[in-house]
């Protein structure tokens, strides 16, 4: 998801976040299947730091107004913190500014963009959380906890950058627990102070803050990020030919999704269709023990789409390794694909693409559901 597909779901969250999130919220941990490796590199591993402080800073700004209302005084810390960062009037002195004296950089003067980009989350996370001139010690608490998780995050892909380029899923697991961990990690902690402006949104600001990371270290690292999201497969063609995968049991350690799921998904599917006027989807069920089997064979191999083609499908969408259950987290995946919107190239707009297409008459969803509970959610068109 790039940044503005990241800033519409947030204002999504603003204006129906009580409806949609409590149906719909779930984690998304920012792990190798959303950047698998960065480029070796001392200037980006600096200003990846940089960054993760300086959001955390602006969002602090936010929990601030949070804990108690002063419009005047937020915008004097936000403006505080854009200084810091940009160097204010004399550029020269900003952060970016000084990691580009000591070269070579991937990037250069892109440090008002990133500041931007920086800004533009951390009003919509803010407007997201809690409710202007209201004083909430669950909404700020939220906040500060988002803003350290965005530190630790960037922290492990800075020192990927730094090291030999490959992210550590072990330095982002331990973040993301402390996010959303056992005993509900600090947004569970946040959201037992009582007094929150709403509810059942927390897993839903974690994948805000993660695809903000990820898709940071792609603006930064266009080149030498191999993966910046699971990205769909392209459209083949009708006359593909395929074998499917052999039908199996999972074993006892794994349990399947329920059908309840899949019709979620496909009654989902077809809601995003009916707003543009295209025609519902079947269920396609006679498939779908094929496509779960698929998540299980992606799931092994740690590659979405590395089972592609072996369920006669012409086209495939996947949420890989999201927690579950599926019926929880369903909604929210297919609500980020939507989101992509129409338009090209079709690496970015993919997941729309297929799920819009007029060309397909059925849709089967497999859900994959492994022993530590983390699905691999996938959605076969033909």
């Amino acid at each position: 998801m790039t940044v503005t597909g990241l800033l519409l779901m947030l204002e999504s969250m603003r204006g129906r976040r009580r409806e949609m999130w409590l149906a719909f919220g779930i984690l998304l941990v920012l792990d190798q299947s959303l950047a698998r490796a960065a480029t070796s590199n001392a200037c980006l591993a600096r200003k990846l730091g940089d960054l993760g402080r300086a959001v955390a800073v602006e969002v602090g700004c936010y929990a601030r107004d949070a804990a108690k209302s002063d419009a005047v005084g937020r915008a004097a810390c936000l403006s505080r913190a854009a200084r810091r960062f940009t160097g204010g009037d004399d550029p020269s002195r900003g952060q970016f500014a000084k990691r580009e004296r000591r070269p070579p950089c991937l990037t250069i003067d892109d440090q008002s963009a990133m500041a931007d980009s920086m800004a533009a989350y951390a009003a919509a996370l803010g407007g997201a959380v809690g409710n202007p001139g209201t004083s909430s010690p669950c909404d700020a608490a939220k906040l500060l906890c988002l803003g350290r998780y965005l530190t630790g995050a960037f922290g492990c892909l800075a020192r990927a950058a730094a090291g030999n380029g490959i992210v550590d899923a072990g330095c982002l697991a331990t973040q993301a627990a402390r996010l959303w961990g056992v005993g509900g990690g600090c947004l569970g902690k946040a959201v037992s102070r009582g007094s929150c402006s709403a509810s059942g949104d927390g897993a839903a600001l974690a994948v805000g803050a993660e695809t903000f990371a990820a898709a940071t270290l792609c603006a930064l690292d266009p080149v030498g990020t191999q993966e910046c999201g699971a990205l769909p497969t392209p459209v083949p063609t009708p006359t593909r030919t395929a074998t499917p995968v052999s039908t199996r049991t999972p074993t006892p350690t794994a349990t399947s999704g329920s059908n309840d799921s899949a019709q979620l998904c496909v009654d989902t599917i077809n809601a995003y269709r009916s707003s543009i006027g295209r025609a519902p989807l079947a269920r396609w069920t006679a498939a779908e023990a094929c496509v779960e089997d698929q998540g299980f064979a992606d799931s092994q191999s740690g590659t979405p789409h590395s089972a592609f083609g072996q369920c006669s499908e012409w086209a495939q969408n996947e949420c890989p390794n999201w927690p579950g259950p599926p019926e929880q987290m369903i909604g929210t995946c297919l609500q980020m694909m939507w989101n992509e919107g129409p338009g090209e190239p079709y690496s970015q707009h993919g997941h729309y693409i297929n799920m819009s297409n007029s060309g397909y008459t059925k849709v089967a969803c497999g859900f994959a559901v492994l022993p530590n509970g983390r699905v691999w959610a996938v959605q076969d068109f033909q």
